[in-house]
């Protein structure tokens, strides 16, 4: 029983780094300013592709 026990404590482990890892890059993410794109786009359309 004492295998169990050390695997048990060694899986609590794992799960909490994971969990840890989850929410920091969580935090990461929601802190993160991002920009926006800055290129303007510039695109004439016929006037025959809209019903009159």
């Amino acid at each position: 029983m004492g295998n169990a026990s050390f695997m048990n404590r060694i899986s609590r482990i794992v799960l909490l780094l994971i969990l840890l890892v989850l929410a920091g890059g969580f935090v990461a993410f929601a802190n993160w300013d991002i920009p926006p794109p800055a290129i303007a786009v510039d695109k004439v359309l016929p006037d025959a592709r809209f019903p009159k």
